[in-house]
């Protein structure tokens, strides 16, 4: 059974992202057949970087290879003000997707995101973390997955952690983003992309620099 659902969520990724065009833009797919919430893959674990300030090392850690499966989160504050930084998420092909800040909040910011980046987001997480029905119904209807974090990482950063854990990193303004000893981490654990950890295969096709 089990290899059943991993061979049909093969096909459905597949019959997706064979469309994906030359600047990488991806097409719209949902993961669940109804409205949920995911908090954990199961074939390896995902690393998060929730943006909502710009810190000053931050450039210098998106452009690092250690990032190529890291799913980068934004809320509309930040991606108003910081174009170059999605302009360097893309030239690095990084994935990235939209940081709801409250329920009542996701339709106005999802049109926002959709404006500006002229593309639907694949992935959505809520700052709160506080979902509800409504906001995981709306989400199903715009076809957008919704995922939740395992756990929030703070230091001293843990030895190990569970496969299959979405690990999220939040870069506030209140937050201090020290990227050589987080790099250092990063190393001794095997992150993957989300779709790798979701399914058990990855769907880039091309290398980031």
């Amino acid at each position: 059974m089990k290899k059943m659902l991993v061979l049909l969520g093969f096909m459905l990724l597949l019959s997706c992202f064979i469309l994906i065009s030359k600047d990488s833009k991806l097409p719209v797919f949902l993961v669940t057949e109804e409205p949920e919430t995911l908090t954990k893959g199961h074939f390896g674990s995902v690393f998060i970087v929730e943006l909502t300030f710009e810190h000053k090392d931050l450039m210098t850690f998106i452009q690092h290879p250690i990032n190529k499966n890291t799913l980068f989160l934004m809320d509309i504050d930040f991606i108003e003000r910081a174009d170059h930084v999605i302009d360097m998420l893309q030239q690095h092909q990084r994935q990235f997707g939209l940081l709801v800040s409250a329920p009542e909040q996701f339709s106005a910011e999802l049109a926002t995101y959709q404006k500006i980046l002229k593309q639907q987001p694949l992935w959505l997480m809520l700052k709160s973390g506080q979902y509800d029905t409504s906001l995981r119904n709306k989400a199903f209807a715009a076809q957008v997955n919704v995922i939740s974090p395992s756990f929030v990482l703070e230091q001293p950063y843990p030895k190990q952690i569970e496969k299959g854990s979405f690990v999220s990193l939040r870069l506030s303004e209140d937050d201090e983003l020290q990227v050589e000893p987080l790099v250092q981490w990063m190393k001794t654990q095997s992150f993957v992309s989300i779709e790798e950890s979701l399914f058990g295969f990855t769907t880039r096709n091309k290398k980031s620099p």
